[in-house]
């Protein structure tokens, strides 16, 4: 999973996995949400945006479905099952 830090008081980091299309995102509140069917473009523009929470309350928030995340679980299981498959 590709990592970046975001500038902005709401966010603090956004994952981005190409190959399912999964926006991990990291919140300052210690909340981590997980967005399915999100085109590497959104997540582009989300790392380069000027302001992060604001581009997130546009473009992001009410357009994916999501679900609660935990810091650093999904790449855990990622490379567990990476380690199984191939």
């Amino acid at each position: 999973m590709e990592r970046k830090k975001l500038r902005g008081a709401t966010l603090r980091e956004a994952g981005f996995d190409a190959r399912d299309g999964r926006l991990e995102l990291h919140f300052a509140n210690g909340d981590v949400r997980v967005y399915k069917g999100v085109q590497r473009a959104v997540f582009e523009r989300l790392c380069a945006a000027p302001n992060a929470g604001s581009y997130f309350d546009d473009r992001i928030r009410d357009e994916y479905p999501w679900e609660r995340g935990s810091a650093g679980a999904g790449d855990a299981a990622k490379r567990a099952a990476d380690d199984l498959f191939g």
